[in-house]
């Protein structure tokens, strides 16, 4: 909330899901729409660039 607004912001981040989050995501269709749930964190020590770490998702209907 900015100013007693709600504001949409859009961004563009890489970002990486394990195990069966990964599965699954590769499972929905391109067509869909997804809320996704995780954080954010440096790459690694060496690379401080961000990157969204999914950590769940569903699909909007």
């Amino acid at each position: 909330m900015e100013a007693g607004s709600v504001r949409d912001v859009e961004v563009a981040i890489d970002a990486v899901g394990i195990g069966d989050i990964a599965n699954n995501i590769l499972n929905v269709p391109s067509d869909k729409l997804c809320h996704f749930e995780g954080f954010i964190a440096a790459k690694s020590l060496k690379n401080q660039r961000p990157l969204f770490h999914i950590t769940g998702f569903t699909l909007i209907e």
